[in-house]
């Protein structure tokens, strides 16, 4: 069996280039990223808030999906792990928009729910056919956020000058550790 592996748009305005092709999609997202990125993207068919990752929640909102051919993961670990979840269960093509570099969300097969409160892992979802990293965007992140993880992984490739190879994270500039 072939991986495939998603197709990478990065940059400046790589949201915007990204999503252009996208018809008859849905956004899974929180409402703070939604803000930010809804002037970058085509309208979608539906944007679904995600202010639980309890399965009995995720599984109401199957049926509204139905039909669609994208869902889009917009955010950080909660919309991502929505998505992927959502992905699995209806059977739609996945692709991930990242809004903070704060966890690896998008790059795994596994989806974080709970069930009654205990956290309970949903392995084996969907390859997203596309990761979107919108330099723009990122930067936007609160700044809360976007400074507490550039400083952690300043620290990170400082005492891990192979990690950059190993993560398997290509996005990571090499210039960060000459920044450090």
């Amino acid at each position: 069996m072939s991986i495939v592996l998603p197709k990478l748009e990065k940059g400046e305005e790589a949201l915007k280039r990204g999503s252009a092709g996208w018809k008859n999609f849905a956004v899974v997202t929180t409402h703070s990223p939604w803000s930010l990125a809804q002037s970058r993207m085509p309208q979608p068919a539906q944007v679904v808030f995600i202010d639980s990752l309890e399965r009995k929640d995720l599984n109401k909102l199957t049926e509204q999906l139905r039909g669609l051919d994208l869902l889009v993961g917009l955010g950080s670990g909660r919309a991502m792990d929505a998505a992927k979840f959502l992905a699995k269960v209806t059977g739609i093509k996945l692709a991930q928009v990242l809004s903070t570099s704060s966890n690896n969300a998008c790059f795994t097969r596994t989806a974080w729910t709970f069930e009654k409160g205990a956290r309970i892992p949903e392995r084996e979802t969907p390859i997203p056919q596309q990761l979107i990293l919108d330099f723009d965007l990122l930067r936007q992140a609160p700044p809360v956020v976007r400074d507490l993880y550039q400083k952690l992984g300043h620290v990170l490739i400082v005492n891990n000058p192979g990690l950059i190879t190993r993560s398997g994270y290509p996005f990571l500039p090499k210039s960060s550790i000459q920044k450090c």
